[in-house]
């Protein structure tokens, strides 16, 4: 399974906490003034969501996630429906929490 299939499935799963367990946060950037969401249903991971936070490539406004593994960066991606642009992924075993694929791939994803 390719890495953005794998994200698509980390943001289902976070989406499908939001209602339960998602709260209001900051803003995720010095660059805007959106809130964000807070979400996480274990003290292992966190996501932050801002909704219609950067302009995708259909020029639309896209939400933003970032996912974090006890602190640190391991997934950001803006997405809009179905569509998904991948920014940084960097694999493990770490996905696992989210989804049970377990992929061989470990080359990371990072920004150029």
């Amino acid at each position: 399974m390719n890495k953005n299939d794998r994200a698509r499935m980390i943001i289902d799963h976070v989406e499908s906490r939001d209602e339960r367990w998602g709260r209001a946060g900051p803003p995720q950037t010095r660059t805007t003034d959106k809130p964000s969401r807070i979400i996480s249903d274990d003290p292992v991971w966190v996501a932050h969501v801002t909704r219609e936070h950067q302009q995708g490539p259909d020029g639309q406004l896209w939400d933003l996630i970032q996912v974090f593994i006890y602190g640190q960066l391991k997934m950001t991606a803006i997405f809009r429906g179905a569509d998904l642009d991948l920014r940084l992924f960097k694999p493990g075993p770490w996905e696992s929490i989210f989804t049970i694929i377990q992929s061989p791939d470990d080359t990371p994803l990072l920004p150029a």
